[in-house]
């Protein structure tokens, strides 16, 4: 009994000990930084908490520092794990030299935080294509606009934007047969929308240069005429001219949207895009029937492309 006493002593010692020299299962770390200065991005880690060690791998490369030698292990989310990971064995290592520790300025620390960027803001143009009887002898046109974009988490974002409508006016459709003399008529048509947006950046922390978003909300859209024309009837040529009023009338709307975004640098990227403003116009008999006709609703899509900066 005392000879087969000693033989489980011993099978539980071996156990013990194996399991004590066992180390932690690999993770994953966006950057693990050294106490002097050298990092490694993108890797997997694991713990022997008994000999002290982290073993650092990135495909069949592999290496082991002391947990003296570790300054910062981050974890994917873009979380300092360091003190959790190596626990109570791990003290905080003083910097050796000025620059080996990332300032929350530094491109390289923002690239490892939970969001990939703060806010953006950006620049571009816009062909808009006018939709529904409200837009009734309206023609296609240039315009422009200014979006600005507020991160709330890595996928969420409020989007604020300010845009003018590339519209104008189609005199020939308006009044067939009559000779266009001059034609200064001019459509001011501005767009003020709120969204909430969805955005995915695939691979930003590895340096992937494509994300795409898409966006809904709602705002206002004002109109405006203001200018003259001048006409001719023939064959009597009796002369008519027509002058905008200058008066601006204001609609809510619905806004909806997307695109995607491609990087050329760390902070600025070209962006693509679409939206549709769903214009609530409403019936009135107010409503000026040569320019606007009369209608429930509208729409304007718009096609975009800007260059847009992220912070």
């Amino acid at each position: 009994m005392a000879s087969r006493g000693r033989e489980v002593c011993v099978v539980v010692l071996v156990l013990v000990a194996f399991c004590l020299a066992k180390p932690a299962c690999a993770d994953k770390a966006s950057r693990i930084e050294l106490a002097d200065g050298t990092a490694y991005e993108n890797v997997t880690f694991s713990v022997d908490k008994v000999y002290q060690i982290v073993t650092i791998e990135l495909g069949d490369w592999k290496q082991k520092v002391d947990f003296g030698d570790v300054a910062r292990i981050v974890d994917e989310g873009g979380e300092d794990i360091t003190a959790k990971v190596l626990g109570e064995k791990y003290k905080p290592v003083e910097k050796k030299r000025e620059g080996d520790w990332l300032s929350k300025e530094n491109p390289t620390y923002k690239a490892h935080q939970k969001r990939p960027f703060d806010f953006g803001i950006r620049a571009g143009g816009n062909y808009s294509f006018p939709m529904g009887d409200y837009y009734e002898d309206i023609n296609s046109g240039i315009g422009y606009g200014f979006d600005a974009v507020v991160t709330v988490t890595k996928n969420v974002a409020i989007r604020g934007s300010v845009s003018r409508a590339g519209l104008k006016d189609d005199l020939k459709a308006m009044f067939p047969g009559m000779i266009i003399l001059e034609d200064d008529i001019s459509l001011n048509i501005w767009r003020y929308a709120v969204c909430g947006q969805y955005y995915q950046w695939p691979d930003w922390k590895t340096g992937g240069k494509m994300l795409y978003y898409g966006f809904a909300g709602l705002g206002a859209i004002t109109h405006k005429m203001s200018g003259t024309a001048m006409l001719q009837e023939p064959p009597a040529g009796d002369m008519w001219e027509i002058r905008g009023t200058g008066d601006t009338e204001n609609k809510f709307m619905l806004t909806y949207g997307g695109g995607l975004i491609t990087m050329i640098s760390d902070r600025v990227g070209v962006e693509f895009g679409i939206t549709l403003d769903v214009v609530f116009v409403g019936r009135s008999d107010d409503l000026d029937v040569v320019y606007y006709g009369k209608a429930d609703y509208a729409n304007i899509f718009d096609l975009k492309v800007g260059l847009i900066g992220l912070f």
